[in-house]
């Protein structure tokens, strides 16, 4: 149930914050920070999707849960990779 309410707080902040997104990131160009800010607020979206996919998923077979779970763990590594070099 808290996973919904994530996803919902989630979707929420992407729906107030559009406009200005739009304006500000979509149509400056490509730098690195425009690349990490497009990684970090997308990201949670297919994080959030995919831990209530595997929560509410219980008969899952074992080859499509182990794929999920390390699915989890790259994006896991990927932002830790990204942030903890600056």
């Amino acid at each position: 149930m808290l996973d919904i309410a994530s996803l919902t707080l989630l979707v929420y902040n992407y729906l107030i914050s559009l406009d200005a997104e739009i304006q500000l990131v979509w149509k400056a160009p490509w730098k690195f920070g425009k690349l990490l800010y497009l990684l970090t607020r997308y990201l949670a979206f297919a994080g959030a999707v995919l831990r209530i996919f595997l929560n509410q998923s219980r008969f899952l077979s074992l080859g499509t849960c182990n794929v999920l779970t390390e699915t989890m763990c790259c994006e896991c590594c990927l932002l830790r990779a990204l942030f903890c070099h600056f």
